[in-house]
């Protein structure tokens, strides 16, 4: 009402000069007058809040949308999914992954997750397309021997030197053993030939491999991803594909919360991210003590509900010696010991159990053989089983 008198005074004082000091004057010399004034702008409102409340229905309205619906469905096309270069994983999955998911994969300790995630990463990154990694655990050193390790594996297997005294473990070549001089020369040369080849291998794709580790210089945050996804979108131009090992340790930036708020904050802004920068983000989670010896499941992911209702994909990893059938303490104690047992073997069956998919198949992996010592999962002879 204040505007409005201001904006009557104004017009008004241009016709009555300083006879009308306010709306009382105005009352007072012109009634007729004022009340067309007030009619009018009274009209004018609220046609501009009609106008107003217009464009919010038509911002939400479908009807409004389809026009850019067809178009971004037009530009789809481009975009196929992204290929993880493993043939069943790809199929199961509904031909890969999409733009805009927010993938969470959760495994309990010593079942190759991490391995798992960088051996997608690399593939993705074989094929042209950029890939930043947030690791708050392991230092780039780590990530990178680890690659060299399966690439190793990987050229071994190709050119039929498959032996494991050719071949290297992360740590092997991290602490220097190719340049031990007590092992023997020939096994000596066919490892520096294999090293030497895997270093090259890997050169071939390591310019679109991004490796963000959390250090005393850089701390890891649910901000400083996003700034550092916008960064990377602004200065290459292109759409990585994301991977933060692992959510449970993102640091926090906000206090007063629970443990389970501030999870659940982390995996809705996540897909947020993944929503607004239109990328892929493949997030590595912990699960809860109680799922260390039962069949993964929906239930199995610690700290927060957010990650059933708002992940696009959820996988979870098992040993293929746990039991599923039974659930009784007694038959956990023996998958216990079975899971103990099988963790110290350099090779371990693992199963991958999709729970959780929009666009693809609810479905179980099988007989994944995991070459723990060289960092490399095998599904050769991988079957796909319903549930």
């Amino acid at each position: 009402f204040k505007n409005i008198k201001t904006y009557i005074m104004n017009r008004e004082s241009l016709s009555y000069g300083e006879g009308i000091k306010d709306i009382n004057d105005y009352l007072l010399a012109d009634k007729e007058r004022l009340t067309k004034n007030v009619n009018y702008i009274k009209e004018t409102l609220e046609n501009v809040i009609d106008q107003e409340a217009q464009e919010i229905l038509n911002k939400d309205s479908a009807l409004t949308f389809l026009n850019d619906f067809n178009e971004i469905t037009k530009q789809a096309v481009k975009y196929k999914p992204i290929s993880t270069n493993i043939d069943i994983l790809d199929k199961v999955l509904g031909g890969g992954f999409y733009q805009k998911q927010l993938v969470i994969l959760g495994a309990i300790s010593s079942l190759g997750k991490t391995t798992l995630c960088l051996q997608v990463a690399d593939n993705i990154a074989k094929q042209g397309q950029d890939v930043l990694i947030f690791s708050l655990e392991m230092s780039k050193e780590e990530l990178i021997a680890k690659a060299l390790s399966r690439e190793m594996y990987i050229e071994s297997r190709k050119n039929g030197a498959y032996m494991d005294y050719n071949l290297l473990s992360t740590m092997q070549i991290l602490r220097g053993d190719l340049y031990n001089e007590n092992k023997e020369q020939i096994a000596h040369e066919t490892t520096q030939s294999l090293y030497l080849k895997a270093q090259e291998n890997y050169k071939e794709f390591a310019n679109h491999v991004y490796i963000s580790e959390l250090s005393s210089e850089n701390e890891i945050t649910i901000k400083t991803i996003e700034e550092r996804i916008k960064k990377q979108i602004e200065i290459t131009g292109r759409k990585p594909f994301v991977v933060v090992d692992y959510m449970q340790i993102i640091q926090r930036d906000d206090g007063g919360k629970t443990d389970k708020q501030i999870a659940d904050s982390i995996v809705i802004n996540l897909k947020r991210m993944a929503r607004n920068y239109n990328i892929t983000i493949l997030v590595i989670s912990a699960l809860n003590r109680a799922s260390y010896t039962k069949e993964v499941s929906l239930d199995s992911f610690r700290d927060t509900s957010a990650i059933e209702y708002t992940a696009d994909v959820l996988i979870g990893m098992q040993s293929s010696v746990i039991d599923n059938a039974q659930t009784d303490d007694n038959q956990q104690r023996k998958n216990s010991k079975r899971i103990n047992i099988a963790q110290k073997k350099e090779e371990r069956e693992i199963t991958i159990k999709v729970l959780k998919n929009r666009n693809g198949m609810i479905q179980d992996i099988n007989q994944i053989n995991f070459i723990a010592k060289y960092n490399m999962f095998d599904f050769t002879n991988a079957e796909i089983r319903n549930r």
